[in-house]
């Protein structure tokens, strides 16, 4: 069975669900913190945001193994959340193909956005490695970076 990423449908939303609290989890118990927003999303949340933009599914060996999401903002940037990699498949360039794969979806906009835990150092270094930059912004949660990347649309 090929690999491959598609657009996420309804039907998936309980999966996508699932991966998630899996990957957050392990930040959480890193933390000892599970009042994190990804453990506490709903599929109401996720069925909201498939309305609102774009949500990408990764399928490894018949299964979804990572998600992201991505959607235009009120000025034209695109805001990109949530990558999710199943932690048994972390580390094998899912999550850089499926940020590849987010971008690839928005080729008008002009700068992308996202944030981050700046206590991941193996997210902050994917990002820096695809041509992120660390941005200020005014932030109540000392442990958030937020990063940029322009765009020039085609």
């Amino acid at each position: 069975m090929e690999d491959k990423i598609t657009i996420a449908g309804q039907g998936d939303i309980p999966e996508i669900l699932d991966l998630q609290h899996r990957a957050f989890k392990v930040l959480a118990d890193r933390w000892n913190r599970y009042d994190i927003e990804p453990l506490r999303e709903t599929s109401d949340n996720i069925e909201r945001e498939l309305a609102e933009g774009v949500i990408l599914k990764y399928v490894f060996r018949g299964r979804i193994a990572g998600s992201v999401r991505g959607r235009i903002t009120g000025d034209g940037h695109c805001y990109i959340g949530k990558l999710s990699v199943d932690p048994e498949v972390q580390n094998k360039g899912i999550g850089r193909k499926l940020m590849l794969a987010i971008e690839s979806n928005f080729p008008d906009c002009t700068v992308f956005e996202l944030f981050t835990s700046a206590t991941t150092p193996n997210s902050r270094h994917l990002y820096e490695s695809l041509g992120y930059r660390p941005v200020e912004k005014e932030n109540d949660d000392p442990f958030v970076v937020f990063y940029e990347k322009s765009n020039k649309p085609k």
